[in-house]
């Protein structure tokens, strides 16, 4: 069925820098188990792995939409990645990331417990003065309810020995309910999240996906 829409077409046009703000972080660079498990398990074909990085960003600049032009500054998560992804056996993941004004900067990856019993990727990192510290996912928000705003999707993390407990609350969503021949009917959700820590707030991503039994 055909799309529409009411109104005129109209022109948009963006012009955005992006510049890093933190050193980029190699999945499976920062543990023996989170590299194993990369390298001997499925999870490593879902991720892209070898050949993925991600990395903290500033993204300034303009979008034009018809006649208006609207400035931007905010935060950004610049991926890099080359090969072929087998993502068929996908059963869910949780991905986050925020950079604050003072400099402090959270990601991580994690996936679902495996029904098999073997440990599953979990890695992540911190950045404390401008240098990466690995750290491992304590406690992540996987996916139970399609929620487009205002969902609890606070986190915790073990780096460098500390516990760091940062709270998050979505904003603004959207979902791909695909159908059951994709992935078994995986549902995934991207969002805006506004991220607090140490007295400080950030605006940050979250991609997470679960398959349809788990909601």
């Amino acid at each position: 069925m055909p799309w529409l829409a009411d109104g005129d077409l109209v022109p948009v046009t963006a012009s955005i820098d992006i510049h890093p703000v933190s050193p980029p972080w190699e999945n499976g660079s920062t543990s023996d188990e989170a590299r194993r498990i990369l390298s001997t398990q499925e999870e490593g074909h879902l991720i892209g792995y070898p050949w993925r990085f991600e990395q903290l960003c500033r993204a300034t600049g303009t979008i034009t939409v018809g006649n208006e032009t609207h400035t931007l500054n905010g935060g950004a998560n610049r991926i890099r990645r080359q090969g072929v992804r087998r993502l068929a056996s996908l059963w869910g993941h949780v991905w986050q990331a925020a950079s604050f004004p003072s400099g402090f900067g959270f990601g991580f990856q994690i996936y679902p417990p495996r029904k098999d019993g073997k440990r599953t990727y979990n890695e992540g990192y911190i950045v404390d003065n401008g240098k990466l510290i690995g750290a491992r996912v304590v406690k992540a928000p996987f996916l139970h309810t399609l929620q487009p705003c205002d969902e609890d999707v606070s986190l915790v993390l073990d780096a460098g020995g500390k516990t760091l407990e940062i709270e998050g609350r979505t904003m603004m969503s959207t979902f791909m309910i695909m159908p059951p021949e994709i992935n078994g009917g995986l549902q995934l959700q991207q969002a805006l999240v506004r991220y607090s820590f140490n007295g400080e707030t950030a605006v940050g991503m979250l991609e997470r996906s679960i398959t349809p039994d788990q909601i």
